[in-house]
Order: C-alpha cells, then structure tokens, then sequence
C-alpha cells in the first residue's frame, strides 16, 4: 500500500484531520472513515488490507481522521 497523496483538511472551527488518497484519481472513489476508538490504520493490516482490495478493484481511496485520533487535532 503507497499513499499517493496526503494533505491536512482544515475545518470550519481550525480543527485539522489528516487526509490520505490511495490509488489513481478516478472516477469511482470511497471515503473510509474509521469506528470511534480507531484510526485510519484500521484500513489496512498486514495481507488483509481494505484499502489494497479497493485500489486492485479500480477505485480510489481516501481515508480520514477524527478529531483528537492519530494526529487529528482536537
């Protein structure tokens, strides 16, 4: 798994969540937000990668943090 591309999103409020693209821009695309005690890295563990499966599928794939998880600011 390689990220592509990475960048902060700034909210409204100043609060930053880290943003991660997988894959070649493309039409299809799926946002994958992880569950309340997770991070981001619940998308891909060793030879059972979420994200990998999606890329090898065609799409592109973003995933983001939530507040105060992984470096997300509060």
């Amino acid at each position: 798994m390689t990220i592509a591309a990475r960048g902060p999103v700034a909210c409204g409020d100043g609060t930053v969540l880290p943003l991660h693209r997988f894959g070649d821009v493309v039409a299809r695309a799926v946002v994958l937000c992880h569950g309340f005690i997770q991070n981001a890295s619940a998308w891909s563990v060793p030879r059972h990668s979420f994200i990998d499966f999606l890329v090898d599928a065609g799409f592109t794939v973003y995933t983001i943090e939530l507040r105060g998880r992984s470096h997300a600011s509060q």
